[in-house]
């Protein structure tokens, strides 16, 4: 891994990734499975979509499950959505294991320091850090070569700094948006089924990028649904 200034990514341009050549593993956080589980499509986790195989780590679905205990994700406990997260989880080798926590760590502190940078430099007063479950989730993508579904900027924003490769790539980022282009593109759900799930991302206020309508106009090439849809 290896930093790079890329600070311009915070306002980043929409892009529309290219269909892969071969399966890609991604990693999904647990604001990104929240939303995705708003649809009823079953299995998701576990599948294939136009490419992309959606998988998650132990601690973010222990994240979810978690989630499930309070009124505004009591849905979340049904028994299905448990067990699919469950058989979902990444299996790690013994040395990939001892890879990831080794340089979590590293790409955490490395990360907040970034951000602090940002918050110095573009005057904001809240408070930027990377908790340790975004850090872990980040390290395993670079690590597993694999791609990245988060809403969280201040989490994209760091996988724009670390080069993920001996070619100077970086992690492929997705958003909600973008997965949910991918159940469609896989005829996984229609697009009744999409304006649905957006529509009720917008009611529920989830916290998605900020770009998210633009990003879901370029993909879908029509206006995002708003809560009143």
């Amino acid at each position: 891994m290896q930093a790079s200034d890329n600070s311009s990514n915070a306002q980043a341009p929409v892009i529309i990734q290219p269909m892969p050549d071969k399966n890609k593993l991604v990693v999904v956080d647990t604001n990104c499975l929240v939303r995705m589980y708003f649809s009823a499509l079953r299995p998701m986790l576990g599948a294939t979509f136009s490419g992309y195989i959606l998988m998650t780590l132990q601690e973010l679905a222990d994240e979810l499950k978690n989630l499930a205990s309070n009124d505004k994700h009591a849905w979340l406990s049904d028994q299905g959505i448990q067990a699919e997260v469950d058989g979902a989880v990444i299996k790690l080798t013994r040395q990939q294991e001892a890879t990831i926590k080794d340089e979590t760590p590293k790409v955490r502190r490395y990360g907040n320091a970034e951000l602090q940078r940002y918050k110095d430099k573009n005057n904001v007063a809240r408070p930027l850090t990377l908790s340790l479950a975004d850090a872990r989730a980040l390290t395993a993508a670079i690590e597993l070569g694999a791609a990245l579904a988060t809403d969280e900027w201040p989490l994209r924003l760091v996988a724009g700094y670390i080069q993920a490769d001996d070619n100077g790539g970086y992690v492929e980022l997705l958003s909600s948006v973008e997965l949910l282009h991918l159940l469609e593109k896989a005829g996984a759900i229609t697009k009744d089924e999409r304006v649905k799930v957006y529509a009720h991302w917008r009611k529920s206020s989830e916290a998605l990028l900020g770009d998210s309508d633009a990003r879901y106009k370029a993909l879908f090439g029509e206006a995002a649904p708003t809560a009143q849809d």
